[in-house]
């Protein structure tokens, strides 16, 4: 009687504890000994993956002139960032042509061209940037002093001399000041301070204006116009 109550017994304790996460080595224990109880592995965690770096933003900068700036002298680049946090710099293709400085200040130094190139620095949430803008050198320009017609059909320009040049460009219309239909003619003198046009028409009031010119590398480079003087032809 008491083996069967013990065997009652040991039943259910398999039972609460098979329940709660136990496992018995054997499913019956022999009389007298104690059941041996076995713990579940407890299930494998997943593993922990770092997370990736958000992919890095271009930035955007922006100039009023992108393609190419015509100077004489002196001129700013004017280049900003809209889009990003990385620092400006600045370099040129050509330092005989023109230097530019650290806040993008261009200083013509010869006539030709030359290449500006704007640099964003990479920072931790944006990749670097670069754009380019074309930097055109042209010669200086001159004033006319005087335009005067002193023989029939025939008139004269004159200006002062001008330094590093290859020559002048003339151009007269008795038209309008549009110079839409105006004739042209070169001075290859660089050193001349005058020219006369002639074959001209008797009595017409003709327009004249003025240009340098050099020629580097193959390229000719003009001046800007001078302003428009006028002459009414004998």
């Amino acid at each position: 009687m008491f083996k069967k109550r013990l065997i009652s017994v040991l039943l259910v304790l398999t039972l609460v504890l098979t329940s709660a996460g136990f496992v018995f080595a054997d499913e019956q224990a022999p009389a007298g000994e104690e059941p041996v109880v076995t713990e579940e592995p407890a299930p494998a965690e997943d593993p922990v993956t770092a997370e990736e770096p958000a992919p890095k933003l271009d930035q955007v900068i922006t100039a009023p002139e992108l393609k190419t700036i015509t100077i004489t002298k002196t001129a700013k680049v004017g280049a900003k960032l809209t889009a990003g946090d990385g620092a400006l710099t600045y370099a040129t293709s050509d330092k005989k042509v023109a230097t530019v400085t650290k806040s993008g200040i261009i200083k013509a130094k010869a006539v030709g061209t030359a290449t500006i190139t704007v640099t964003a620095s990479e920072t931790e949430a944006y990749n670097a940037q670069v754009i380019e803008v074309t930097v055109k050198v042209i010669p200086k320009g001159i004033a006319v002093q005087k335009v005067f017609s002193k023989k029939s059909a025939k008139l004269t320009a004159k200006w002062a001399a001008v330094k590093k040049i290859d020559g002048f460009e003339i151009q007269y219309t008795n038209k309008d000041k549009t110079f839409k239909k105006a004739k042209k003619t070169k001075v290859k003198n660089p050193k001349a301070t005058k020219v006369t046009v002639e074959k001209l028409k008797k009595h017409q009031k003709y327009f004249v204006r003025v240009r340098t010119y050099k020629v580097v590398n193959g390229e000719t480079y003009y001046s800007n116009w001078s302003k428009v003087k006028s002459v009414k032809v004998k």
